[in-house]
């Protein structure tokens, strides 16, 4: 240990810009921003901060950075949320940076610039900066961070007693137990067990010393039981008094002291350790032998194919699937992995990437009535990851494309723009095929030509053999010129703008960030509201709008004058701005007025979602929406809305077909569960009530309103256990909520 605190890292200097790190997950990656930030301050002479997450999911135990460091230290360190949202708006990431030299980021700090640090693995090295100086400074200020008074001792004294030990970390927890993170697939930071045992007997056969490191007790039981010399954290500290966060600190701390860390191939908390402690680190399975990998792939294949069960939860299951995968594929066996997958996909195993896993090796395979067979019910299936079932829809469009089914696959693109928006497979696609035709406002969604091909990036035509090529080439209607694309702009974000509340996933936002929402309103702003078109000019009202200036953007229409009286899209966006300030009477007029110019599904759905607050527009509300789904417009938006007009006209039974109709058009969607959960209560099955928002919380999608109604449930019920344990995962988002607090006493 050193006595050495980097306290002039963060004190206030001449320089104006501040560095400041941020990670929102777990303690690798937030460590080693720190560091890097704290020595990159010292060295640039400026202010170091961070701000440090306070969450309610994946990373809860990390919340009180004093377990981990001494409070005088903390206070100067962190920034509080409200000035980190400041600071990250006008600031720039050191990740974005093309000069990296020590004069440059002088430069860029002296004038004003503020830099962020966000980087979750490795050491930052500027151009100028020798490698081995810049791990040394790290490690010294990572050995002389001035920890938490609980932890002095034991760090104090485990650095020698492990300097010649081989540290092996095994990753768990999250990964195979929180439903958001199962449900991904990480074969770089989860590795099967049999692969690190296998690791193992090379370095105990050697008579080394070997600690192991895992966030599952019973992974690290399993191997001492296999190996009866291995050590553990609490072979050389007792720290039964450390909180969560404590001790995993404790443990990065006690692996950044062995001499060689084997780990997965990509672990922040690993990774940190090897970097910050100067340890070697090597990937467990690229570090045995190709025989000896190879005979463990093959093991746990057969297990999987003969005896899953034996290997533990569905979690650890469906983390160890990839890794046969994989093998199996690198050694030519596609039957093999087909069959092994269709074993748990058959049985609806709720592992949302076998799926898309499945889907796209039937693709790869060129397998097409094979993935038209598997998509039957593919609504049904627990993909919990919105990704899979877009990578799966992208599948189900390529088979259909192929058998000839092309009405098939333009509902599924439309359904897939509804449930993704922004998937890059639809981004050049879309406007293809509206410019030769394969796509309308009938068979799509309404649209402005003038902005759609007014702006965005080339189109140009898409690879033969792409997904998209494939699409493209099958939509393209017969006797059309297929190079149409070629030298025009096109772009399917002014969809986005129109139409976002029919559309999963915020789009409106991202275009404002990151997209042309703000190129499209300097272009059309400096051509002069005289030389705009009707829908040009109602598309920077309807910007305008969306940059939070409703009431200007409704001016902008109205300047429009008789041109844009029988215009469809000028009337739609005159609802929707009409809708922004709540002018319901005036949303009404416009969308009546817009569906009397064009009956395209878009406009009628819209219409009918806008006449949902007119009660005496009950009928014709009904039949809008029952038209547009009948057309059919697969967004789950409009039968929700069907739903919601049945349910509040008693109509329960209708109600119910419309929610369920609304599910299958997208299953991730929580407002269409919440809605069927609310109508069950209504009805008095509460059972049935309870089995959704029970689902919704499992898959980690519960709101706080449904958290109340959830719990409610509960105590009826005298599920009281179940009850708290809702409340306490509530009181985690808003923990001085009375409502909460007067419920977590009920059910006590």
């Amino acid at each position: 240990m050193t006595d050495r605190t980097p306290t002039l890292a963060i004190q206030p200097s001449k320089q104006t810009g501040t560095i400041v790190a941020f990670r929102a997950d777990r303690l690798g990656a937030r460590l080693i921003a720190m560091v890097n930030t704290l020595r990159l301050a010292a060295h640039l002479d400026v202010p170091g901060k961070m701000y440090w997450t306070i969450t309610g999911g994946i990373g809860v135990e990390l919340n009180d950075i004093n377990e981990l460091f001494d409070s005088a230290f903390t206070d100067k360190l962190l920034v509080t949320k409200e000035e980190w949202v400041k600071f990250r708006q006008k600031s720039t990431s050191i990740a974005d940076l093309n000069n990296r030299s020590t004069d440059q980021m002088r430069k860029l700090l002296q004038s004003g610039r503020d830099i962020r640090v966000e980087t979750a693995f490795g050491l930052i090295c500027l151009t100028d900066e020798d490698p081995a100086d810049v791990a040394r400074q790290c490690r010294d200020i990572f050995l002389g961070l001035p920890f938490a008074a609980p932890l002095m001792p034991l760090l104090s004294a485990v650095r020698q007693d492990l300097e010649q030990a081989v540290a092996y970390h095994i990753r768990r927890g999250d990964l195979v137990s929180n439903v958001q993170a199962m449900n991904k697939s990480w074969p770089h930071k989860f590795v099967p067990e049999a692969y690190y045992h296998a690791h193992m007997a090379q370095e105990i056969a050697q008579n080394r010393t070997v600690i192991v490191f895992s966030d599952e007790a019973e992974t690290i039981a399993t191997a001492k039981a296999k190996f009866p010399g291995l050590k553990t954290v609490d072979d050389y500290a007792n720290t039964a008094g450390l909180t969560q966060s404590a001790r995993d600190f404790f443990e990065l701390y006690a692996m950044s002291a062995c001499a060689k860390i084997i780990a997965p191939e990509a672990s922040a908390f690993s990774t940190t350790a090897a970097d910050l402690g100067g340890a070697a680190r090597a990937d467990v399975k690229a570090d045995m032998p190709d025989a000896r990998r190879a005979a463990c792939s093959e093991a746990l294949y057969r297990q999987l194919r003969d005896d899953p069960d034996a290997l533990g939860a569905t979690g650890i299951v469906g983390q160890t699937l990839p890794h046969a995968y994989g093998y199996l594929l690198e050694q030519g066996r596609t039957d093999d992995a087909l069959a092994l997958y269709d074993g748990f996909t058959a049985r609806n195993m709720p592992i949302s990437f076998l799926y898309s896993q499945q889907i796209e090796l039937l693709l790869a395979s060129e397998r097409y009535d094979d993935i038209l067979t598997f998509a039957e019910g593919l609504e049904r299936r627990p993909m919990h990851n919105k990704r899979d079932r877009d990578r799966c829809l992208v599948a189900v469009m390529v088979a259909q494309s192929k058998r000839g089914q092309h009405d098939a696959c333009r509902r599924t693109m439309l359904q897939a723009f509804a449930q993704s928006p922004q998937a890059g497979e639809l981004k050049k696609t879309v406007p293809r095929l509206l410019l030769n035709g394969g796509l309308d406002a009938h068979n799509f969604m309404p649209y402005s030509a003038d902005v759609v091909f007014g702006f965005g990036k080339r189109l140009g035509l898409p690879g033969a053999d792409r997904p998209e090529g494939v699409i493209y080439a099958a939509l393209t209607p017969a006797g059309a010129d297929r190079t149409l694309p070629q030298g025009r702009n096109g772009t399917i974000e002014p969809i986005w703008w129109d139409f976002s509340p029919f559309l999963n996933g915020n789009p409106v936002s991202l275009s404002e960030r990151k997209g042309l929402m703000g190129e499209v309103a300097s272009a059309l702003k400096a051509r002069g509201p005289k030389n705009l078109s009707p829908d040009e000019a109602s598309t920077l009202a309807m910007i305008t709008a969306h940059q939070g200036q409703a009431k200007r953007g409704m001016d902008m229409l109205q300047a429009i004058g008789p041109s844009g009286i029988d215009n469809a899209m000028v009337q739609h966006r005159s609802s929707y701005i009409c809708q922004m300030l709540r002018d319901w009477k005036g949303a009404a007029q416009h969308v009546r007025a817009a569906v009397q110019i064009s009956d395209a599904p878009g406009h009628l759905a819209w219409a009918g979602v806008a006449l949902l607050r007119e009660r005496a527009a009950a009928a014709e509300t009904r039949d809008l929406l029952t038209t547009a789904i009948a057309a059919p417009l697969p967004f789950f938006a409009v039968p929700l809305a069907l739903g919601q007009l049945e349910r509040r006209e008693k109509n329960f039974d209708a109600a119910l077909a419309a929610l369920d109709h609304a599910f299958l058009c997208f299953p991730n969607a929580t407002e269409v569960q919440m809605e069927q959960a609310e109508l069950h209560m209504e009805m008095g099955n509460t059972t049935e009530s309870k089995k959704i928002f029970h689902q919704i919380w499992q898959d980690d999608r519960l709101r706080l309103k449904s958290y109340r109604q959830f719990a409610r449930l509960l105590i009826q019920d005298g599920e009281l256990a179940t009850a708290r344990a809702v409340i306490d995962e509530a009181l985690l988002q808003k923990p001085d909520r009375p409502d909460l607090l007067a419920l977590r006493k009920q059910a006590q």
